[in-house]
């Protein structure tokens, strides 16, 4: 439970403190956490919440705690994993995904500011990095925003270029249509788990463990293979 000395945000009538949050990856779903790298949906680190229902704790992304969460996770994921490609590739994955927020709300917030042309309407720009000084003319300030809007545009698209060029074309190459479930019955398969692998309660850290059984055995099989190729063979 979130203690309400550490969270005491409330927003529209979402109560963290009422809410059950995965905050580590000794208890989050790999489901949950592929979930959050592809939609960067910070409601998946409510525990029971799979997306069912897209309009439950719609306004949990609002809040910066669900980020800041994430952010704690994604440190404790790469002390679990030596595959430096996969961090970077996250990284990369989730910056971009910020970006992107950033550009969108700001991009909702003017336009719902030249709709209904109210100043509390501009101090949602605060909230996403952008601060609004009343003591200064508005529109100089949203001007700026603005050209700045442009710029975090073109960097988003640098960014997204160079991921796709160094990330997902290899990604594509090496794994074509590898879902998280295809894992799934990879490891069952590979591991003779004996039991269903269900992507909605191996936790991350149980998964982490499970890849790096599954190289570790590749590798060991791959290792007496070679060994038995340069036996020679009896007459």
């Amino acid at each position: 439970m979130v203690s309400s000395n550490e969270h005491p945000q409330n927003f529209n009538n979402l109560d963290v403190n009422d809410l059950i949050l995965h905050k580590s990856c000794e208890t989050l779903p790999i489901f949950s956490f592929d979930k959050i790298l592809n939609t960067n949906d910070y409601r998946y680190l409510i525990k029971g919440y799979f997306g069912e229902d897209d309009n439950k704790y719609k306004n949990f992304n609002k809040l910066d705690i669900g980020e800041k969460i994430f952010t704690n996770i994604l440190n404790e994921f790469t002390l679990l994993t030596s595959d430096l490609n996969q961090i970077n590739n996250i990284k990369k994955k989730i910056l971009i995904l910020e970006l992107e927020y950033k550009y969108d709300t700001t991009t909702c917030v003017l336009n719902l500011y030249n709709l209904v042309d109210e100043v509390e309407v501009l101090w949602l720009l605060s909230d996403i990095g952008w601060p609004i000084n009343k003591d200064f003319p508005y529109g100089p300030q949203i001007d700026k925003i603005t050209k700045a809007c442009i710029g975090l545009k073109n960097k988003i698209n640098i960014h997204k270029s160079n991921y796709v060029n160094k990330y997902v074309k290899k990604e594509t190459n090496q794994k074509k249509n590898v879902t998280l479930n295809k894992q799934a019955i990879y490891l069952q398969s590979n591991l003779e788990l004996g039991y269903f692998l269900d992507t909605k309660i191996c936790t991350v850290e149980t998964w982490q463990n499970l890849q790096t059984l599954s190289k570790e055995k590749e590798a060991y099989y791959e290792k007496q293979k070679n060994i038995n190729s340069r036996k020679p063979r009896r007459k």
